[in-house]
């Protein structure tokens, strides 16, 4: 009836407006310190975001921070105990951060650390077994760790390495299924990986693949 249609229309609108009121951006406290930077790592854990290394205007970082959101409020936290550093990635799994690889004022990495936010402490891993890299793929799924793709030394790569975390080691398994690049795209959901994106030069690509 047109007085239900009325109504409905109503709603629809009510929606439309608290929706758009709910989605909007607001500023919050920049980093201390002055601290700028790029490709660092960021992620979030027991409702606390962090960062930590990056590339800064005085070079690779290994400055780690604590923000919370319910005070809005930054904090300058022991330094990452690791080599400073760019162009790094990481992950999170069972709540805890994986995090490694990059690129360091000596060269390309192949490290593995872990931090726990409960005691407050990165602990070193086994690094992996493969060529050092910067902008790999890196998703923690199923108390694995995988890595693959990146570039390195040589130029870019499409080889694929798995992490168990349980164990403390690694093992390659069959390469990524199209061709070499970096700063691929990737999450896991379920068990699944999917990995796509990236570039390498001046191309780039648009395909997603799930292992």
């Amino acid at each position: 009836s047109l007085k239900l249609n009325r109504l409905f229309a109503t709603a629809l609108c009510c929606a439309i407006v608290f929706s758009s009121q709910a989605q909007s951006w607001t500023s919050v406290s920049p980093l201390p310190d002055g601290f700028v930077s790029n490709h660092s790592f960021g992620f979030a854990l027991n409702d606390m975001g962090y960062l930590v290394g990056g590339e800064t205007t005085s070079g690779y970082s290994n400055a780690f921070y604590q923000y919370d959101p319910a005070s809005d409020a930054w904090t300058a936290l022991p330094d990452f105990p690791g080599a400073p550093r760019g162009y790094t990635i990481g992950d999170t799994w069972n709540g805890e951060a994986w995090f490694g690889f990059g690129q360091s004022n000596s060269g390309a990495l192949n490290d593995l650390w872990v931090y726990n936010p409960e005691t407050e402490t990165w602990t070193e891993k086994a690094s992996c077994p493969c060529s050092a890299r910067t902008h790999p793929a890196f998703i923690a799924e199923a108390g694995k760790v995988f890595v693959g793709l990146g570039g390195g030394p040589s130029g870019d790569t499409n080889d694929w390495w798995e992490y168990d975390i349980a164990s403390d080691s690694w093992s390659e398994k069959p390469d990524f299924p199209a061709s070499e690049r970096h700063h691929p795209y990737q999450f896991g959901i379920d068990g699944d990986v999917f990995v796509g994106f990236g570039h390498p030069l001046a191309a780039i690509f648009n395909e997603w693949s799930k292992y």
